[in-house]
């Protein structure tokens, strides 16, 4: 029996411009140039990304992260202070209100009382109720001046607001006519002081409005006698 041998024609593939067969040697070097290359060129678009470049990584991230909390912090830092100041500014406008209120009702206290008392120095006079060796206009005069009504109504004019100066002045000057009306000799009761005395109330009542007005007191609907 005879024995033959039948071979595969080689397939025949092309590598570098170089005709090749498959199942030799010559393919299987080809293969594993084709391959290298691919892994070379993989390497060229995408870097290594190994432990030198993952630590440099890390770094950059954790700088951004760094600057990123410093960033917070400064910020609420910031709005803290201004928070703070806003406060602080607000309390401040609160209590220099507040003292500037105290202030004027100690001043208009003062000048209500330096009122009431010259008044009732006054009343003395026309009873009779004065050092025999002054007259009665002088004894009026020195009841008048007693009481710093002067001196209380110039701080009146400088701290006080426009309707409590107003209302001020005018009650001031109409205290003053009966002054002059119980310096002239004219009794408690008489028609004279009647007519001095009530003008002078009537200016007194509006002086207590536009006080308590200010102040932030509501208007009283009572009226208090002098």
């Amino acid at each position: 029996m005879a024995w033959f041998s039948y071979r595969h024609p080689a397939v025949r593939l092309t590598f570098g411009g170089n005709i090749i067969e498959t199942g030799t040697e010559s393919y299987r070097l080809a293969s594993t140039k084709a391959k290298t290359a691919r892994s070379r060129q993989t390497a060229i678009e995408r870097p290594n990304l190994g432990p030198p470049a993952q630590a440099r990584r890390l770094r950059s991230y954790s700088q951004r992260m760094n600057w990123l909390t410093l960033a917070s912090t400064l910020l609420g830092a910031v709005v803290g202070v201004g928070s703070t100041l806003l406060a602080d500014r607000a309390r401040w406008g609160r209590e220099a209100q507040a003292q500037m209120l105290e202030r004027k009702r100690v001043l208009y206290g003062e000048f209500l009382t330096a009122l009431n008392l010259a008044q009732e120095s006054l009343f003395a006079v026309a009873y009779g109720r004065h050092p025999a060796e002054l007259s009665r206009d002088l004894a009026a005069r020195a009841a008048f001046d007693n009481h710093q009504v002067y001196a209380v109504r110039e701080r009146l004019v400088l701290s006080g607001g426009e309707p409590v100066v107003a209302t001020g002045d005018l009650a001031f000057n109409r205290l003053k006519t009966f002054r002059d009306v119980v310096g002239s000799g004219a009794a408690p009761d008489s028609p004279e002081s009647g007519d001095a005395l009530l003008p002078y109330a009537v200016a007194l009542r509006e002086l207590r409005h536009a006080m308590r007005e200010e102040l932030g007191e509501p208007r009283l609907e009572t009226d208090v006698s002098n």
